[in-house]
């Protein structure tokens, strides 16, 4: 993400766990997982930049 699509999704996270905005449960539950994931995938990246071991989330499910 850049900076602009990083501030409005932090945006939206923060106004979904406020509850200012009109949801459904279901619908914040899944931003807020969504939000996690992204946030996994992130750091697993900046590992994987920094020369370190890659992430099993990353490695390939099937044995090559």
């Amino acid at each position: 993400m850049n900076k602009q699509q990083r501030k409005d999704w932090d945006e939206l996270v923060n106004a979904s766990n406020a509850g200012s905005l009109y949801i459904t449960e279901y619908t914040r539950q899944t931003i807020i997982a969504a939000n996690a994931y992204i946030l996994k995938l992130e750091r697993e990246l900046q590992n994987i930049k920094g020369g370190r071991k890659i992430a099993a989330i990353l490695k390939s499910k099937v044995p090559v």
